[in-house]
């Protein structure tokens, strides 16, 4: 192969773009799945209709973000995000349930 010479790219043969949609369709819901925010109930203050929840993705849930609480698999509780929120921390109002601590927290789908 001399100067200025592409080698042959093996994917641009039809069978094998195809494939690679075929493939791009089939794990697109895996994905998706991937990027939803989960989160865990850090502390719930006594009587202040409030909790903060723990996030450990780089991006917090904005204010107003509506979040659901998981217990073993059952949604417990519902939350709104409040403007409070710091180094991994959100401050969240108490809408519905009872969530505690270590409740798992995930931002709710718009669907």
């Amino acid at each position: 192969m001399g100067c200025g010479e592409r080698p042959a790219v093996p994917s641009q043969t039809p069978q094998s773009r195809s494939v690679v949609a075929i493939a791009g369709n089939a794990t697109a819901p895996a994905d998706a799945n991937a990027t939803v925010s989960r989160g865990v109930v850090a502390h719930v203050p006594a009587a202040l209709g409030v909790c903060v929840v723990e996030f450990h993705e780089p991006a917090l849930p904005s204010a107003g973000s509506a979040l659901w609480v998981y217990r073993a698999d059952q949604r417990v509780a519902e939350l709104v995000v409040q403007e409070g929120r710091e180094q991994g921390f959100v401050l969240a109002e108490i809408r519905t349930g009872e969530p505690q601590a270590g409740d798992e927290v995930r931002v709710a789908s718009r669907k």
